[in-house]
């Protein structure tokens, strides 16, 4: 399924997926999810690509979910599909061929969460990283509640996901959540960079590295993913969760 927020663009063994709502704040959609997710398996399966890029716009890379969206398709019932989100984080998670994210200004909630996922991340010095799912009366997602204890230590995690504290691009690099921080300009080109450096190297011994080296974690990965997932959605039909996004759609 397309989408006109999601741009794809395939060149010397490179897919870069931009998202580009930006009237929007590049609040994500159910759409914008389906159309990542069909964009990283067609490149998995296309032998031509070595690899991916996953960038926002210039001065945001995403303020996370469309709520209303989200609450719309998530609360339907109609279907028995797997969750448009859900599904997006399994692909990433399952990547085979590396994935290089490059982020300028905020990045919210799942903005924050996939590049937990991303092999290499580069980071504009305005980028700002935020969980906010707790003041949102929400629970964390894309296994961040297992992966940042294990990337950042407990007190850390505790920062982002129970405290919805905001932390800057220089702190996401001394906590190993970015490879390199760079002026806001050359995010998209730092990002192509490494990709294309990425590109050239023998394709199956990168992917083999990379499977080794996530091979372990995928299982319980993809298992968090799903019990967060199920706590998410119990979490949206409380009380707690109605008053707290009653408040917010009234700002």
């Amino acid at each position: 399924m397309n989408d006109d927020n999601i741009r794809i663009h395939c060149d010397s063994g490179v897919q870069t997926i931009q998202i580009n709502r930006v009237e929007k704040k590049i609040a994500l959609t159910l759409g914008m999810y389906r159309s990542m997710s069909t964009a990283l398996r067609a490149g998995e399966a296309d032998e031509q690509i070595r690899a991916h890029i996953l960038l926002g716009a210039p001065d945001i890379f995403t303020a996370g979910n469309d709520i209303h969206d989200f609450l719309n398709g998530m609360l339907d019932g109609s279907t028995s599909e797997t969750p448009p989100v859900l599904d997006f984080l399994h692909s990433l998670a399952t990547l085979t061929k590396p994935i290089v994210a490059g982020v300028d200004g905020p990045a919210i909630g799942i903005g924050t969460t996939l590049l937990l996922h991303c092999d290499l991340v580069v980071l504009g010095e305005t980028a700002r990283l935020k969980v906010p799912f707790v003041d949102l009366g929400l629970c964390p997602e894309a296994a961040s509640s297992w992966l940042m204890p294990q990337y950042f230590g407990h007190q850390r995690a505790a920062e982002l996901l129970l405290l919805g504290g905001e932390i800057d691009a220089h702190t996401a690099l001394s906590w190993g959540l970015a490879n390199r921080v760079v002026s806001p300009e050359r995010v998209t080109e730092t990002a192509q960079d490494l990709a294309n450096t990425l590109a050239k190297k023998p394709a199956n011994a990168l992917r083999l590295s990379k499977q080794l080296m996530k091979n372990k974690q995928t299982k319980p990965i993809l298992d968090c993913m799903n019990h967060e997932t199920t706590q998410f959605m119990a979490q949206l039909a409380t009380d707690e969760t109605r008053q707290v996004l009653a408040a917010f759609f009234k700002h």
